[in-house]
């Protein structure tokens, strides 16, 4: 069977892309951040087509950052264990991720994902043929989805999640992202909450199961890796209880640096560990 046109809005976001895509270029120079993502991508295209005799017909993750990244890895794990396991490639979204990837490496090739032009995308699929595309959580891209599910590509989300107040549940975005995920063979969610939301108020028709949240496990591999290390000692040399706040962002500090007197107060053996997540060192300095 052929796979579908595009909806009208997925069709408006595909002939809008290519321009504003190019404008990121302009946005970088506000942006420090996107700025190391340009320039990461400088001569993607030709990377990602040398690389590509290492992965084809194998399976695709992609993933936005370094928590996403470590969400897949228990999943990349498990495939790359089984006899005659097919290759594995990882595209990232942030910099940040790209750069924990190159660090913690776990597939055959680890890049940044192009921006999402069509053209790109299209290449990409015909160069990697892959036999399956994992997503996981939530970075869907429309472009990387349509020039998939026309190559016949089936597509999976992993760990996905659809939060109350998500801007895709809003009623224009709802209609393209309804359109993005109908075209899965499979959505795999984190709780049933998740699943209702996906199929009762964005209205999916393709099959959502609630297959938990892979951080759990990813959890629990590393605390177990980690028994007994420079970290673990060090951590037990502080005593008392430990509160680990881990990955937090500015609102996180916000609801908890206030209550803190309060609490060490109350609890005069607690130990505090905070750790941004992105920890410059003017991020450190300031907390």
């Amino acid at each position: 069977m052929s796979p579908r046109p595009p909806g009208n809005l997925l069709k408006l976001y595909r002939g809008l892309s290519p321009a504003l895509w190019n404008l990121t270029g302009t946005a970088a120079a506000f942006d420090a951040k996107l700025a190391r993502g340009v320039q990461g991508r400088q001569g993607l295209m030709d990377r990602l087509a040398t690389r590509a005799s290492e992965v084809r017909g194998g399976v695709w993750f992609h993933v936005t950052s370094v928590g996403e990244y470590e969400q897949a890895r228990p999943i990349i794990k498990a495939i790359g264990a089984r006899d005659g396991a097919p290759p594995v490639a990882v595209t990232h979204f942030s910099p940040s991720g790209y750069d924990y990837a190159h660090k913690q490496p776990t597939a055959a090739v680890h890049d940044y994902l192009p921006f999402d032009h069509p053209s790109d995308m299209e290449k990409l699929v015909r160069l990697w043929q892959p036999r399956l595309l994992v997503f996981v959580k939530f970075d869907c891209w429309p472009n990387q989805v349509l020039a998939a599910d026309q190559a016949g590509v089936p597509l999976v989300l992993l760990a996905g999640s659809l939060q109350p107040g998500s801007a895709r549940l809003k009623p224009l975005a709802r209609k393209l992202y309804r359109d993005i995920f109908d075209r899965f063979a499979h959505l795999g969610v984190c709780t049933p909450e998740d699943a209702a939301r996906f199929t009762d108020r964005l209205g999916v028709s393709c099959p959502v199961s609630v297959t938990g949240d892979t951080r759990v496990e990813q959890v629990i591999l590393r605390y177990e890796a980690a028994e007994g290390g420079a970290t673990s000692e060090r951590l037990k040399e502080l005593g008392g209880r430990l509160l680990v706040l881990g990955s937090t962002w500015p609102p996180d500090e916000k609801l908890w640096l206030p209550i803190m007197p309060d609490l060490l107060k109350a609890v005069p053996d607690l130990r505090v560990v905070l750790t941004p997540h992105e920890p410059h060192p003017e991020r450190l300095a300031s907390l």
